[in-house]
């Protein structure tokens, strides 16, 4: 995006940042989630332990992931 605006190929005209929830109906829907689309992503050991051990707790919980989910809106710029 950056390289676009700066090409002046498009102008920024908004940007809206919101949660956005990801619903997994149990920790293993949400592993292999990681594992296919969040490649890069890490669950710190403490935190893994801790989802352990809710699950164990509530077996029948689902995992909800909320993460901040930043929007841009482009306007085509009219060539000269």
């Amino acid at each position: 995006m950056q390289r676009v605006v700066q090409r002046k190929l498009f102008r920024l005209e908004r940007t809206e940042t919101f949660p956005f929830r990801y619903h997994f109906r149990s920790l293993g829907v949400f592993e292999r989630f990681l594992r296919t689309v969040w490649k890069e992503s890490v669950v710190q050991p403490s935190v893994y332990r801790r989802l352990l051990k809710a699950q164990r707790r509530s077996p029948n919980g689902h995992v909800v992931v909320i993460e901040p989910l930043r929007l841009n809106v482009l306007r085509k710029r009219n060539p000269m």
